[in-house]
């Protein structure tokens, strides 16, 4: 391989310790072919390290328990996203396994009510599994949070979450948002709820789902390609028909704006780069944008943006900051002269 595969940056996210860029570097080098071997080598080394801090305990029921749901996970797969699945559910799921062991060395339990969290790095898109089968991706900077016994099926997720519900004997699973309840037996669909956002949004793909208010009282069903929209100010929504797939593209690396103002146009785009707008003229805040960008730089959406929408931008040196990390990348936006 060209370029080695960095231990330290395995440990730090292992630790949870990790920033952005070594999610990022961990990631391609699950996508490279010929990497498979050394990850594996790396991860096994990484178990054998923690194993030998405990003389005298057989931990490896643990190890091969996880291995054994691999692969059960491994075979419902397709080979369209990640070629060397096998690998990167062992380092995603490895943190945990490190800890259920934690506990078990300590002679400590997990209490009924003790939950798990699954968090995406800004700037990143995680693909998740919950122990009922039911399985999802989360957006950048979003979060899940689930009882660690699932007999109860309810989670919770604040920012973007797309989800492929497990039908389970009439078991209802629930989403919490902190505006909305979303219930549902089987189904696929797409729910954006980011804290401080002017608006939260349910969009089913397939199945059927009920939507339920926290804050007010409403209850909505919805089809397959019907998108709920919740202001959340107004306390008021509407259910409109729209291309479903077209609102969960974003895990397949595709940022669509669908007619949305600039200003949540902006906002999507500080989710997915990581990055800080300033918009300098406030009349631009409703200028009606729409488009699809496939993989595409910053730096090449920017200039699509400029060319069919009157602004221009700057983007801004970034400064490093007292603890030594540099600043979040910030872009003016101002209308074009």
């Amino acid at each position: 391989m060209k370029k080695e595969i960095d231990s330290k940056i395995l440990s730090r996210y292992l630790n949870g310790s990790y920033s952005p860029d070594d999610y990022r570097q961990l990631k391609s080098w699950f996508e490279k072919e010929g990497t498979a071997e050394p990850l594996d080598t790396l991860i096994h080394q990484n178990w054998q390290q923690f194993n030998e801090q405990h003389p005298g305990k057989d931990l490896d029921f643990i190890l091969e328990k996880v291995q054994r749901q691999i692969y059960l996970n491994e075979k419902r797969q397709t080979k369209s996203l990640w070629h060397t699945y096998r690998q990167i559910a062992a380092v995603l799921l490895l943190p945990f396994l490190l800890l259920t062991t934690y506990l078990l060395l300590n002679n400590k339990y997990i209490p009924e009510n003790a939950w798990a969290e699954i968090h995406s790095p800004a700037g990143a898109r995680t693909q998740f599994q919950l122990p009922d089968g039911t399985s999802g991706w989360l957006n950048s900077g979003s979060s899940i949070q689930y009882p660690i016994k699932f007999s109860n099926r309810h989670v919770k997720i604040s920012g973007e979450a797309f989800f492929d519900v497990v039908k389970q004997n009439k078991e209802k699973f629930v989403v919490e948002t902190p505006y909305l309840n979303i219930t549902v037996l089987g189904t696929k669909f797409n729910v954006a709820a980011y804290p401080n956002d002017q608006f939260a949004e349910v969009v089913l793909e397939e199945g059927k789902v009920n939507v339920d208010g926290k804050t007010s009282k409403f209850s909505e069903s919805l089809s397959p390609d019907e998108r709920f929209v919740f202001e959340t100010d107004l306390k008021v929504g509407k259910i409109t028909h729209v291309d479903a797939q077209s609102h969960s593209a974003w895990k397949e690396g595709k940022l669509v704006f669908h007619d949305q103002p600039l200003a949540e146009v902006l906002k999507k785009m500080e989710r997915w780069y990581n990055v800080q707008f300033v918009m300098k003229d406030e009349q631009l805040k409703n200028y009606i944008y729409k488009g699809t960008f496939i993989n595409e730089t910053l730096d090449e959406v920017l200039k699509l943006l400029a060319y069919t929408a009157p602004i221009s931008y700057e983007i801004k040196d970034r400064k490093m900051k007292s603890d030594g990390t540099w600043s979040t990348k910030t872009i003016l936006i101002q209308k074009r002269r």
